[in-house]
Formats: C-alpha cells, sequence, structure tokens
C-alpha cells in the first residue's frame, strides 16, 4: 500500500531534482486535475477551463524552450480568479474545482519563485481534492477513528499516490539536462489528464 501524503517527506525528494523536473511534476497533477473542474461546469455552468488548459500549454510551451524562470505572476492571478467560492455551490465538486484553479495558479508562481515549497503546496492541493471527495462518495463519518485509515487506502487516494511516487521515480531516472530529457517527458505527460477523481471525460 502507498504511503500517506507526507510534504516534509515530498519536498525532500523534490529538492533532490533539477527545478524544471519539479515544475513537470507539478504541471502533471494540474492535468489530473482539470476533468474534475470541466465536470464541475458541465453541471453549473461555470467557466473558465479554456483559460486553465492554455496556461497548462504555456508552461509546457515555456519548458520546451528551456525557459524555466519566468515572470507569470499576471498569468497566476488570473488562474486564481478563476477559482469558484465554495459558498456559492452545493457540487461535490466544487472544492475540486477550486483545488485545480490554485494549483494552475501555484504552477504559474513556480515559475517566478523558484521554490520547491510552491510545488509541494500545490501538489497538496490534489491529496486534498481526493480527500474530500472519497469521503463524501463513500459517506463516511467523520468522527470514525479509522477515517484516516479509510481514506489512505481507498482506491482514488491510492492511485493518486502512486502517480506521484512513479512521476518522482521517472523524473529521477532521466537526466538533469533538459534539453536532452524534456522530449521524453513531453511525450509521456503532454495531454495526458485522467481524473484523479475517476471522473469520466
Amino acid at each position: 500500500m502507498e504511503q500517506r501524503f507526507d510534504e516534509g517527506l515530498l519536498k525532500q525528494k523534490l529538492d533532490k531534482l533539477e527545478f524544471w523536473k519539479q515544475i513537470i511534476f507539478l504541471l502533471v497533477i494540474c492535468q489530473r486535475m482539470i476533468p474534475n473542474f470541466r465536470a464541475f461546469s458541465r453541471e453549473t455552468g461555470f467557466t473558465g477551463e479554456q483559460i486553465l488548459n492554455s496556461l497548462l500549454n504555456k508552461a509546457w510551451n515555456n519548458l520546451s524552450a528551456g525557459i524555466i524562470f519566468d515572470n507569470l505572476s499576471k498569468e497566476a492571478d488570473i488562474a486564481e480568479s478563476l477559482a469558484p467560492d465554495t459558498e456559492d455551490f452545493d457540487s461535490i465538486l466544487v472544492s475540486s474545482a477550486l483545488d485545480a484553479a490554485v494549483a494552475t495558479s501555484l504552477l504559474m508562481k513556480s515559475f517566478c519563485d523558484g521554490e520547491t515549497n510552491t510545488i509541494v503546496t500545490g501538489a497538496a492541493l490534489i491529496r486534498d481534492s481526493v480527500d474530500m471527495y472519497v469521503q463524501v462518495i463513500e459517506d463516511m463519518d467523520p468522527n470514525s477513528v479509522d477515517i484516516e485509515m479509510q481514506i489512505l487506502s481507498h482506491e482514488l487516494m491510492q492511485n493518486e499516490l502512486r502517480l506521484q511516487r512513479e512521476a518522482i521515480e521517472f523524473l529521477s531516472s532521466i537526466t538533469d539536462d533538459i534539453s536532452i530529457s524534456f522530449k521524453e517527458t513531453k511525450k509521456k505527460w503532454f495531454g495526458v489528464k485522467a481524473s484523479c477523481l475517476g471522473l469520466d471525460d
């Protein structure tokens, strides 16, 4: 069984990677969150998915050009502005949609600040999305003494944790030279947007 999400441990692992690889890690996570935003949009009529997708494409394009540090503060603000207010919607997906927008904002911010903590904070949001969704769909008792283990052992959480572990293993295995490794990395992950919540496209 995959171990629980640990922000401190994740930071230790990411610190060993070149920063462009850290950006890729969060970029791929964002791609797994976009389908949740899309499903929320279809349910409520809320807009913004196309803009979020364009920002993810911008990240890919920057990395393709070898641009690891860039002033994308405006793009970060745009992404954050697309986050729905959870008080305005009853949808089970509203928190996941908010997480998708904020994670994309943090992805843009990472190009500005070069901080591993920004990557970790973004990764924690997908954990939050899966955690909350699992509790709702399984009608879990929040007062249950073993609720954390119930969530951890759920198929959706185990799948997300596995994907994160495998991503770090892959990124650790390839050369640090972005001019050599990026093509292989993009081929593996570009456009792969399977929902972390197991939602159909």
